[in-house]
Order: C-alpha cells, then structure tokens, then sequence
C-alpha cells in the first residue's frame, strides 16, 4: 500500500481532523501516558492505514510520520479567501458590512462548516484584489459535500480569523475598562472565557 506523505494543512481533509480531536477527546489519563498509543493511532487517523499497515512499517518511519502531523497541526494559518469546489472559485465574503440578516442570524451556530458555507460563496466578478460573489439565499445545499471535502487550511484560517478579531477586541476591552478604573478580576475573568460569540465577532470586524 503506498501512503501518501502529508506536506501542509491543505494535505488534511477537515473530517479527518475532527476525528483526531474525537481521539484526543476520549482518550484517557492514562493512554496520553503511552506514547506508542498516541502515535499508532495519530498516523492510523491520519494516515488512514489500517493496523496490519502500519505494523509493517519501520518505527523511525512512523516516529518521522507523526512528527510531520505535529509540526503541520501547529503551523498558524491565514485566512483563505478563495477555494475551488467542483470547478468553481468561491470567496469569502470580501464586506461584512453589508451583511444581510439571514447571514448573521444563520451563522449564529457553532458549526463551524456551516459558518464556511453561509460566508464563502461564488464569486461573480473579480478585478485584481476586488471581487464579489453571490447573494446569501439561506441556501446550504452544498454543506453535506464541503463537510466531506473541506480542507484543514480553509478551516483553521477561518476559525483563527474569527479568534484574532475577539482577541483584539478581548484586549481593547480589557484596557478601555481599566483605563477607567472600573476593571476587576472577575470582570477579566468572565470577558476572556465567554468570548464574544460569532455575532460579537462579527461586529468586531465591521468596526475594525
């Protein structure tokens, strides 16, 4: 069987990242203790061999696999503005501005690929770093294919995007309040745990 190295972030299928994090979730105290545990399964996830595959291979090849996962997972990724799905370019929506209420109401939601399938749409025209796409018609069709397809680039520049901006926006907060003199520990405390959510993220971005 020949086993296609992985090189970058867009190598990953995001399926198949969430089923790594569905192993890290269900691991137990006392597996994260067993190195061979963790890297047999990691390069079984990702990978996608099977238990006879993989005890045919050399271990330092094996130890080399998983190092290649390790060090692509925590590479930082940019935004991706455009992806290619069945011939098509889709872009991410280049003016949150002019958001309509449907977007904001139906991005409300902690699926992520759903988020990605209401923002990134067709684009319609495209001059240089301008373009635009197409108008939001509460139509998701394309969800089921996008969340067998999608890649872990488009994924975690999306989701690190969003993360960035409530960040920003955590800290701006955090100094207006004490510059104020009105800031406590718990105030702290509460504004770095709860977040924003997506429509606070969103608005962060269209004062930004």
């Amino acid at each position: 069987m020949k086993i296609k190295i992985l090189k970058k972030q867009s190598d990953i299928l995001v399926k198949t990242y969430l089923d790594y994090e569905n192993f890290v979730k269900n691991t137990t105290e006392e597996q994260k203790l067993d190195e061979k545990y963790i890297i047999k399964n990691t390069i079984k996830i990702f990978y996608e061999v099977d238990e006879d595959t993989l005890n045919q291979l050399p271990y330092t090849a094996i130890l080399d696999m998983y190092k290649i996962i390790s060090n692509i997972l925590v590479i930082p990724q940019q935004l991706v503005s455009f992806f290619i799905h069945n011939d098509k370019q889709y872009g991410i929506n280049p003016n949150f501005n002019d958001m309509t209420l449907g977007e904001l109401v139906d991005c409300d939601t902690n699926d992520v690929i759903k988020q990605i399938c209401i923002l990134y749409r067709p684009v319609k025209n495209k001059k240089g770093k301008k373009y635009t796409i197409e108008q939001y018609k509460a139509d998701i069709s394309i969800y089921d294919d996008i969340k067998q397809n999608l890649t872990l680039d488009i994924y975690n520049g999306f989701v690190g995007f969003f993360l960035r901006i409530q960040q920003s926006f955590i800290n701006s907060t955090l100094n207006s309040l004490e510059a104020k003199g009105v800031s406590s520990p718990k105030m702290k405390q509460d504004l770095v745990k709860n977040g924003l959510g997506f429509l606070g993220s969103l608005n962060s971005v269209m004062e930004i």
